[in-house]
């Protein structure tokens, strides 16, 4: 599978200019993002509310100028650059950084470690969030908190896919979120040995079969 990022905020240069996205431009997305979630990385954050599951407030009003209708956003200009925001406030805001290179990939690395959402998709019936403990949303849309970067995936329904980080302990219910949505706007996706990227399938679950793979 080839993903390709949008580097720059005018969207018609960016479907121009797109780059084939590497591992190294993934450890440079990801980093400010595990970084300001580094305390839910390998544990459950506790006595949380279901809606505000890694939804930090101080990040909130830039999410919501990314997808202003939420799953109903048109992929444009507009949000392109509303998302460069969110992602330089967010690094701006982040914690004093914590994990080193090798611990970022090796985050990066592991099963069921990253989600591409193909928002254009959605049905928005609600039906992952009680399954998510809240980490989807109502209109299928992931916790802001995780959200790494704007990738554009081959037989996505629309222009466009949001790419996010899920922690360890809520992959096993985001898994059965994936199977059971019936829009299959949901796919893992799979960092192989070589360093390239392969998407699991829209609506699959994760495998021992996949698991191996990543080994």
């Amino acid at each position: 599978m080839v993903a390709r990022s949008y580097p720059v905020k005018q969207v018609t240069r960016a479907k121009l200019e797109a780059h084939i996205l590497s591992l190294g431009d993934l450890q440079s997305l990801a980093a400010p993002c595990l970084n300001w979630c580094h305390d839910s990385i390998f544990h459950a954050p506790k006595k949380v509310e279901r809606s505000g599951l890694l939804r930090s407030a101080k990040l909130e009003d830039a999410a919501r100028k990314v997808f202003p209708f939420s799953c109903h956003t048109e992929f444009n200009q507009s949000l392109v650059g509303a998302f460069e925001q969110f992602s330089e406030l967010r690094a701006k805001k982040r914690r004093t950084p914590r994990l080193s290179h090798t611990a970022v990939i090796q985050e990066l690395r592991r099963p069921r470690a990253l989600l591409v959402t193909d928002w254009a998709a959605s049905l928005f019936d609600g039906s992952l969030t009680p399954e998510t403990d809240g980490f989807i949303d109502d209109d299928a849309m992931p916790a802001w908190d995780t959200w790494l970067g704007l990738i554009e995936v081959e037989g996505s329904f629309g222009l466009s896919c949001l790419l996010s980080w899920v922690p360890c302990w809520i992959a096993p219910k985001v898994d059965f979120a994936i199977r059971a949505d019936a829009a299959s706007c949901l796919s893992w996706l799979l960092v192989r040995s070589d360093d390239t990227f392969r998407l699991n399938g829209w609506g699959k679950p994760w495998t021992k079969r996949e698991t191996r793979a990543h080994g």
